[in-house]
């Protein structure tokens, strides 16, 4: 019964190795070029991801300062149970309210201009900074596949060294030992054979580097080299002349993109403060109010009312201006 058992636990462990080894193999096999691996790198990157949310985000704070320029209703509806304690008669009912006002913006000296063209120029520099997290997400993908091949490939360089000089450092000591060879010739060959198992030792320490980075950038176990694909060269896609790449830099470089955008946020910015600070805000509102048993006064009313509303926020900005600039004068 022991040997049943024992053959049959033996066999289950081989056909886990089989089954290891098989799924290892298909993994290998299954193995993409970097033209296929790099959408959905893109797809599930969370620094991809946060900047395109921060670009809707950004389109959606346009679409609220766009809004400053509508018409805004206000709504307030009250109910509840009154008690009037008066001289002669007390009322006791539940009273019912309903509030509403209608405010449209006229001119604010473009204050409400001033927050569109901010929140557009920031929906813009978020686009850039999408395109810039791309790229660098690019960047690194790119880099971290070719230096999987260019290890491999040094590995594979430094083992065919190693061994040639191994083969040339024991030709020499044979000769050595007949007699038809210099000492010097073996202390050389050893030597060189020295420095070519270092080589080989730092070029297997660049693949185990290589291997993590691409863990790292594309969040997977790196396949080995014969599912790498080397990507063709696009030399038809690069620049004809320095000249030419500085002027595709500076017009579609997106970090000088998003640079150049922050620089009109903040000239806006200004315009935002003068226009709040040192200039009025018209206002047109039409309210209304419709009640029922409220006040002591039974019965329902009605009042409808228009009015426009001007705000002026100088004084006191005004008077702290003066009083810095008296203070920048006595200095």
């Amino acid at each position: 019964m022991s040997t049943f058992t024992n053959g049959l636990a033996s066999f289950y462990r081989s056909l886990l190795a089989t089954g290891l080894a098989l799924i290892f193999l298909s993994v290998s096999a299954q193995a993409k070029p970097l033209s296929e691996l790099v959408p959905g790198l893109l797809k599930k990157d969370d620094l991809v991801n946060a900047a395109r949310a921060d670009m809707v985000a950004a389109r959606e704070r346009t679409r609220v300062a766009l809004g400053g320029w509508f018409p805004q209703l206000n709504v307030d509806a009250q109910y509840g149970y009154e008690r009037q304690i008066q001289p002669g008669a007390d009322t006791r009912a539940p009273t019912r309210q309903l509030d509403l006002s209608i405010t449209q913006l006229l001119w604010d000296f473009g204050s409400t201009n001033a927050q569109v063209c901010t929140a557009s120029l920031t929906m813009d520099q978020a686009n850039a900074n999408l395109s810039a997290a791309i790229q660098n997400r690019l960047l690194q993908s790119v880099t971290a596949y070719l230096n999987m091949i260019r290890t491999y490939d040094v590995l594979s360089f430094s083992q065919k060294s190693e061994q040639n000089i191994k083969k040339q450092s024991e030709l020499e000591d044979a000769l050595v030992k007949r007699g038809a060879g210099l000492s010097t010739d073996v202390l050389q060959a050893k030597v060189q054979l020295a420095g070519a198992q270092a080589r080989r030792v730092r070029a297997n320490g660049d693949l185990k580097v290589a291997r993590n980075a691409y863990r790292e950038v594309f969040e997977s176990e790196p396949p080995g080299y014969q599912g790498l694909v080397k990507p063709a060269f696009p030399g038809d896609m690069l620049p004809s002349s320095i000249k030419e790449a500085i002027a595709i830099a500076l017009d579609h470089n997106p970090q000088l993109q998003a640079a150049h955008f922050a620089s009109l946020i903040s000239k806006e910015d200004v315009n935002l403060t003068r226009a709040n600070e040192f200039f009025p805000r018209f206002q047109a509102v039409l309210q209304s109010k419709v009640a029922k048993d409220v006040g002591g006064t039974l019965g329902w009313g009605t009042r409808l009312s228009q009015h426009g509303a001007i705000y002026l926020p100088l004084q006191s900005r005004l008077y702290g201006r003066k009083f810095a600039s008296g203070i920048k004068k006595r200095r």
